[in-house]
């Protein structure tokens, strides 16, 4: 009787041990969407309350609630060269974000520990590098599109590599990230740093209305395998002056074209008529765009 009670037992066990294991290998081996079949990208970790460009740590656990697949950010450095989420130290962006009693010091940027009790808009929580690592791992199915700032490109060099430590050059962690690059110069230091395999050529530092620049656009990303185009929604199409002839360039190149910053749902319409394949937006979700296919 006794062995019987302990063999039952030791079924109990086995089969609990299989179903953890497999339910852990099925989580594991569960095919993520592509970050290519997503149609919209949270802006600056998304807008919050009205607000955009916050990079917070609200603002991006909203955008997953929401439905986001995809979530820009804006990657910069302290003073003492850490690495963290902000758009930039000039004095507009500090009125938007509500950081006027904050101290900057004597070069206009803080330094790490200052920037961690900052508080966005009075309110919301500043983002390191390390917290959006672990954001990345607490959400396994978001992809992260880089916005790399920078006074001086070497700087595009250390936020690389602070954000390859940080990973601890994970493959898969780092496969998730989408870096964009301006020019073959940032494409080069990025790759010199890691081999990130999803990369999107941003247009707007350096875009012109000079179709050469296009053609030379698409050159550089057909040679180096770069499959997507970042760009403003009004070098796409505008209500004036209708698309532009770039377009034709871009279109035959079959590249995939991000516009940005878009939050309203007739630009989107517009842009998407003229070639667009996904935007960048505050405010608006995957679920809007079905809107559009269904009028």
């Amino acid at each position: 009787m006794r062995k019987r009670v302990w063999k039952c037992i030791a079924l109990v066990i086995a089969a609990l041990i299989l179903g953890a294991g497999v339910t852990f290998f099925l989580l594991n081996r569960a095919p993520k969407k592509s970050w290519t079949d997503y149609s919209v990208v949270a802006h600056a970790g998304g807008g919050i309350d009205g607000k955009s460009g916050t990079n917070s740590r609200e603002a991006m656990e909203q955008a997953v609630k929401k439905g986001y697949g995809i979530i820009e950010v804006d990657l910069s450095l302290t003073s003492d060269n850490e690495l963290i989420l902000f758009h930039g130290w000039d004095s507009d962006t500090q009125d938007e974000l509500e950081l006027d009693d904050v101290d900057l010091g004597e070069n206009g940027v803080p330094d790490l520990e200052t920037f961690k009790n900052m508080k966005i808009c009075k309110k919301y929580t500043t983002m390191t590098g390390e917290d959006l690592v672990s954001f990345m791992k607490k959400n396994p199915s978001i992809y992260i599109l880089t916005d790399e700032k920078f006074s001086n490109k070497d700087q595009i060099n250390v936020e690389m590599e602070k954000l390859a430590e940080l990973c601890g050059y994970d493959e898969k962690l780092l496969s998730r990230f989408i870096v964009q690059i301006y020019d073959i110069d940032t494409y080069d230091r990025v790759m010199s740093v890691y081999h990130f395999p999803n990369l999107m050529y941003a247009t707007y530092m350096y875009g012109t209305d000079d179709e050469s620049y296009w053609v030379q656009v698409v050159e550089d990303c057909q040679g180096r395998g770069i499959q997507t185009i970042s760009m403003w929604n009004n070098m796409i199409a505008t209500k004036r002056h209708g698309v532009y002839g770039r377009m034709r360039i871009l279109n035959e190149s079959g590249l995939r074209i991000c516009a940005h910053t878009i939050n309203k749902l007739s630009v989107v319409e517009r842009v998407k008529d003229a070639g667009a394949d996904m935007i960048v937006s505050d405010f608006l979700y995957e679920d809007d765009m079905s809107l559009l296919e269904d009028n």
